[in-house]
């Protein structure tokens, strides 16, 4: 099993959310609170690393399913120009 970050254009959440739901792989939820700046942050300009970057999620996903959930994402991207779905995966004793 590994853990999966995985980025993409908030656009795209539709598409990337029922390809999850296809493959039966659960996101853990990401509380609002955790994804904003705190009342006391400076305001700047955006500065996104990928533009159009605006929605995240993790997965714990089995191993039989990795390459699955891969190629499934790899054509999001080749379908929709914007999509920029950005995977990261980790062994889960590395996170610890």
């Amino acid at each position: 099993m590994k853990i999966f970050l995985v980025i993409y254009n908030a656009d795209c959440s539709d598409e990337v959310l029922q390809t999850f739901e296809r493959m039966q792989v659960e996101p853990y939820p990401l509380h609002e609170k955790g994804r904003t700046r705190t009342r006391g942050a400076r305001g700047q300009q955006d500065k996104q690393i990928w533009t159009g970057t605006k929605a995240m999620v993790v997965l714990a996903v089995a191993e039989e399913k990795e390459n699955a959930l891969y190629q499934a994402l790899e054509e999001i991207n080749r379908g929709h120009k914007n999509a920029h779905v950005r995977t990261f995966a980790f062994e889960p004793e590395e996170l610890l």
